[in-house]
């Protein structure tokens, strides 16, 4: 049974035919009529009455205007989803998550991005998809896509082939567990040597008269970037360095053969290697597609078709990651840890996705034969999680407590 708190019991008094229909007509929502409210696992949730001159697209640009109506925390979040018919909306307000109260620790046999918050079931990125996945600092960028890197280590037919760390902080935590590339030299000869790969797997399907990869030949290789901005930086430096960046205003000509730039490769990388096997993942605090602060160019986004948004600072970073019309806005997510790891994948729906939590410790067990199964911090987390308490101590603490 589900006990309200005292926000959720005032919410539940303005979301009245009573409070709401009078309040919607002063405030401009045109014929928006409040049906019912309900108290469930994921918050207060609202069906709302449409009569046509509001219809779904409309009623999302007065989405501020409600949480003002019914002032809504700014810590709890709120969407607008579709009902299951045309004529009546979903309006519910997040007070609370179902990821809350589960287990959320990583382990070997877990292969998913993380969990709906909201349903508690497990949303995926599948193997062999290029992701992008954009986010202000502090949002959980590197932290939300480690399960996808862990994944890479324990499959039998996949690798991860090389971590391209422009910042270098979260590169600390994999060294031992793959390559890391952190310094101008190392960032360049990644890219170039994966370039290298990805053209001699072409020339080996050609030989063999096949379209994409046999992984029978070699695993897939996953190959992370993290912190976009800085790579790029190292990448166009390079470019200069060698002559092979363009001047002023021109774009980069694109060439065969030895004289191919730097930033030709990388952008290669992003939509060719696919096929061959080798899945680029983009991460970047400033999702920005042009411009000196870009942290991603407009011929590499656009061969992510899967995108994972974190709290970013602008709508213009909303629109770059998860495309026009989301019809989420993770640029207001509030700062701070209760939201770290937590965004919106664009295939996904109006739903935040909590990502799996995946300590140091976690990814320093990876390197033994096993994978660190049974003895990972998980497993001693889990145990003072369900320990009892001691006679007259404290309540044992929940998963999300640990």
């Amino acid at each position: 049974m589900l006990i309200a708190t005292e926000e959720e019991l005032r919410l539940m008094k303005l979301l009245t035919p009573e409070y709401w229909d009078p309040q919607a007509v002063k405030r401009g929502l045109r014929g928006v009529t409040l049906k019912d409210s309900t108290l469930t696992e994921s918050g207060v949730v609202a069906t709302l009455q449409l009569d046509g001159r509001d219809a779904m697209p409309e009623l999302r640009k007065k989405h501020q205007l409600i949480r003002a109506m019914l002032d809504v925390l700014d810590t709890h979040l709120s969407d607008l989803s579709p009902s299951g018919r045309s004529s009546k909306v979903l309006y519910s307000v997040r007070t609370r998550y179902v990821t809350d109260e589960l287990d959320m620790f990583w382990h070997p046999d877990i292969t998913t991005l993380g969990l709906d918050t909201v349903t508690g079931e497990e949303v995926d990125v599948p193997r062999n998809e290029r992701i992008l996945t954009g986010g202000a600092s502090g949002s959980g960028k590197s932290w939300s896509m480690r399960a996808l890197m862990a994944r890479a280590v324990v499959h039998p037919d996949e690798e991860l082939g090389g971590f391209i760390d422009g910042k270098g902080e979260e590169a600390t935590v994999w060294r031992g567990i793959c390559k890391c590339a952190v310094t101008h030299e190392e960032i360049i000869d990644l890219i170039e040597s994966e370039h290298a790969r990805m053209e001699d797997r072409a020339a080996q399907m050609a030989r063999l008269g096949i379209s994409k990869w046999d992984l029978k030949l070699g695993p897939r290789r996953l190959i992370p970037i993290d912190e976009g901005y800085s790579v790029l930086q190292a990448v166009i430096e390079e470019d200069k360095r060698r002559g092979k960046a363009p001047k002023g205003d021109e774009e980069y000509t694109f060439l065969e053969g030895p004289d191919k730039s730097v930033m030709q490769k990388l952008t290669e990388l992003s939509s060719q290697g696919r096929s061959r096997e080798i899945i680029i993942m983009w991460m970047t605090q400033n999702p920005l597609r042009s411009g000196d602060d870009r942290g991603i160019t407009s011929g590499i986004r656009t061969n992510f078709d899967f995108s994972f948004c974190l709290r970013v600072n602008t709508p213009q970073n909303t629109t770059t990651v998860l495309g026009d019309g989301a019809g989420v806005e993770p640029h207001f997510l509030p700062r701070g840890t209760r939201f770290r790891g937590h965004g919106y994948l664009n295939v996904h729906g109006p739903n935040l996705v909590r990502t799996w939590t995946v300590t140091d410790k976690m990814i320093a067990l990876l390197a033994l034969p096993d994978h660190g199964r049974g003895q990972d911090p998980r497993a001693i987390a889990l145990r003072a999680v369900r320990a009892p308490p001691p006679a007259g101590g404290p309540p044992p603490l929940r998963a999300r407590d640990t």
